[in-house]
């Protein structure tokens, strides 16, 4: 080989390898920014939360079918006749949707001619006035009834 052939051979391999430094830089950095979006992932992966919810549905539906517990005795416990006959005589029409007391212990909280919760007397929930429906139709907080 000649002079002149080496030399510009040793100019190709110094361009190839300033070429080569770059792309080594620009790997690392990818690398780097590659290596920190595994880190968050796999510390995201540790926080979600596996554990499973059980409903209120399933834990009635597992006390009646595994623990035979009665539940339409409950619902007679619940709304007893005595509720039943007391609110017939004062709406004519059908249940309004409001809270009623049933006794000194809990009240019913009906929205659409459903029971939707059971509140105890004392309970934090009942942190506005309790309302209820009057024999016009109209709703009326306890203290404007007393």
């Amino acid at each position: 080989m000649s002079l002149d052939n080496l030399k510009d051979e040793l100019e190709e391999l110094k361009e190839l390898r300033l070429r080569l430094g770059r792309d080594a830089q620009r790997l690392s950095a990818e690398r780097h920014i590659t290596e920190e979006r595994i880190n968050t992932i796999n510390k995201e992966l540790g926080t979600l939360d596996f554990e499973l919810e059980i409903t209120d549905h399933a834990i009635v539906r597992y006390l009646k079918r595994i623990e035979n517990l009665d539940i339409e005795k409950i619902k007679r416990q619940i709304i007893p006749d005595k509720f039943i006959k007391q609110y017939k005589k004062e709406l004519k029409i059908g249940w309004l949707d409001g809270e009623y007391p049933v006794n000194d212990f809990y009240i019913l909280k009906i929205i659409n001619n459903k029971i939707i919760t059971v509140i105890e007397q004392r309970s934090p929930i009942l942190e506005q006035p309790i309302i209820f429906p009057n024999k016009r139709n109209k709703r009326i907080s306890k203290e404007q009834e007393l």
